[in-house]
Parts: C-alpha cells; sequence; structure tokens
C-alpha cells in the first residue's frame, strides 16, 4: 500500500518533477560557470537555497498540500491503511527525492563541469553527506508542517522556517570561520569523516518520531475543512 501511494503520486507529478529536477541540476551549473570567483563555497550555497531549502518545501507542497486542498488526503485516510503509513509514505518519498536530487546536483555538476572542461569544481565527500544530511532534515520538517497546518498556512509557516534556517547557517558559518577556541573545537568535530554518517543515523530516530506524530494528527483531526472540497 505504502508503495503504491508512492507511485500515485509520482505518476501525478512526474511533469513537475522532470522539470524542477532539471533545472536543479543545470542552474547550478550554468551559475558557477559564469561566476568570477567559482569557489566551491558559493556553489555550495546555491544549492543549499535551491535544493535543500526548496525541495523539500515544494515536495511537502505537491504531495501533501494539493491533496489537502483537493481532498484526496481525506480519501487515501479511508483506506485500510494506519495514518502513520500514510505518513511514512508521504516522508519517505520527499527525503528520497530530495536526495537523489541533492545527489545528482553534487556529484554530477562537477563531473560534467570537468567534463566538459568548463571548471575545476570538486567537492569532498563530507560535504556531499552533510548537504544531504540538511536536506534529509528539511524534508522532515516541511512534511511535518504540510500535515499539521492548511496548505496556505502550511506555505506560509515552511517560508519563515526555510528563512530561519539561512539566518542560522550563515551565522553558524561565521562563527566557525573564527577558527579559535570553541569554534575551532566545532570546526574540527564537524570535519571529522564519521560526523555526518553519525548526523545521518540520528535522522532515523527523528524520522520515525516525525511519522508517529504525523499519524497522530491525521487521525485526531477534525476533517470538516475538506467535506467540501
Amino acid at each position: 500500500m505504502i508503495a503504491e501511494i508512492m507511485r500515485k503520486d509520482l505518476e501525478q507529478n512526474r511533469t513537475a518533477l522532470a522539470v524542477y529536477a532539471a533545472g536543479a541540476i543545470a542552474f547550478p551549473a550554468l551559475a558557477h560557470v559564469f561566476q568570477k570567483s567559482k569557489s566551491v563555497e558559493s556553489y555550495l550555497g546555491l544549492i543549499f537555497g535551491l535544493v535543500i531549502l526548496g525541495a523539500p518545501l515544494l515536495f511537502g507542497f505537491w504531495f501533501i498540500g494539493q491533496e489537502k486542498a483537493k481532498g484526496t488526503l481525506r480519501i487515501l485516510r479511508i483506506l485500510p491503511i494506519p495514518e502513520a503509513k500514510l505518513v511514512m509514505a508521504k516522508l519517505a518519498l520527499n527525503l528520497g527525492l530530495t536526495a537523489v536530487v541533492l545527489a545528482a546536483v553534487l556529484l554530477g555538476d562537477p563531473w560534467l563541469l570537468r567534463a566538459l572542461g568548463a571548471s575545476s569544481l570538486e567537492i569532498g565527500f563530507a560535504p556531499v553527506l552533510w548537504m544531504i544530511t540538511a536536506g534529509c532534515f528539511c524534508s522532515i520538517v516541511c512534511t511535518c508542517v504540510f500535515i499539521a497546518f492548511e496548505q496556505k498556512v502550511a506555505m506560509q509557516i515552511g517560508y519563515g522556517i526555510m528563512l530561519a534556517l539561512t539566518v542560522v547557517s550563515v551565522l553558524a558559518a561565521k562563527y566557525l570561520d573564527h577558527g579559535s577556541g570553541g569554534a575551532a573545537a566545532v570546526r574540527r568535530l564537524l570535519e571529522h569523516p564519521a560526523a555526518p554518517l553519525v548526523a545521518l543515523l540520528v535522522l532515523i530516530p527523528v524520522s520515525a518520531a516525525a511519522i508517529r506524530f504525523g499519524g497522530n494528527l491525521i487521525a485526531w483531526r477534525d476533517w470538516s475543512e475538506l467535506e467540501e472540497a
């Protein structure tokens, strides 16, 4: 049943997904080619805004927000499937697509640019894992937000959360650039090869908690606002 729900979402949004994936892969590469500095930091910053923050919000809107607006989610709730499994299907699709797009961009773009002789961009394995971890975290947050709130409200909350994460990331980067005291210790910890893997493992119980939260919310929610949809 979970696989069928995910397949349905993919089929309904396949054109939009293909257009977004193509743009997410092509735009950062083109922007990097025309940038004067051609630094890895500027490239990763572009990926942070376009994919890590943008993809989970967009997927949450497509897979949950639109279905709530049309009343489809209410119909799915009537099916003989636990609410937690319904949330699991939505979260797994958001997580999977975000990770796939990020991997394609972070691994495919540098290879393509080097093959074409347009740039010598190289991204280490650890930054790729950290970016995917951040994208997965945003996917969990956006899935919970779209389940908890009506579509328009969820979009506004999602934008606010993404803006807050952007500010936090900028401040954290400035703090870590000091290179002394506690900042140096934190930087060494984050640069440890095992650090991103540990962060990914931490997301497993976080995902489980999100699935339980979302399932309970769907079970308890008053669906009267969808009767007219």
